[in-house]
């Protein structure tokens, strides 16, 4: 497996811990587009959005709920051009393993197969710790056009289904242009 893969599955993991520190629903949506990357995607409108950082393409993050809330559920996309061709099947197995050395207490929760904007795309669900946070990741990878496109979802294991909804209308938002 290749180190790279490790990297950018343990970024994004590391990515949504470092700034996650609530849930609040709001209907408007805002549309993040990044030409260079090869897609857009839409977040709820209150979410914050840091481009770039700790070398994710775009990280959204809810607000806090209230004053106990400590964990900022978030969503991170990572896009990367791939060295090599190689088949999403075989790619989404070097994901796993990755995922299973970089967090060797993860729990898979369940995985498949879904179609984001006519991509075929595989998910994968799964619970961890991390620095004391009781962890669901929701992550789904597909290949277009050569590139990678990660999109990992994290919130607390106790907050984790009342997101799940909004995480998956996050995904199937993106585009690719």
């Amino acid at each position: 497996m290749s180190k790279k893969i490790a990297s950018i599955l343990v970024l994004g993991l590391v990515v949504s811990f470092v700034l996650s520190s609530g849930w609040c629903a709001v209907e408007e949506s805002v549309t993040y587009r990044n030409q260079e990357k090869g897609f857009s995607i839409e977040f709820p409108g209150d979410w914050e959005q840091i481009e770039g950082y700790m070398g994710t393409t775009i990280l959204a993050l809810s607000p806090l709920e209230n004053a106990q809330d400590r964990f900022r559920e978030n969503v991170n996309v990572i896009v990367n051009t791939l060295p090599e061709e190689i088949s999403l099947d075989e790619h989404f197995q070097q994901n796993l393993a990755a995922i299973g050395e970089a967090l060797g207490d993860y729990q898979e929760l369940g995985k498949g197969s879904t179609t984001i904007d006519k991509t075929d795309t595989r998910w994968l669900a799964y619970s961890h710790r991390m620095e004391g946070y009781q962890l669901k990741a929701l992550v789904y990878i597909m290949i277009k056009n050569g590139r990678e496109y990660v999109i990992t979802f994290s919130a607390n294991s106790d907050d984790f289904s009342r997101y799940l909804n909004k995480f998956e209308t996050i995904a199937h938002s993106l585009r690719f242009i």
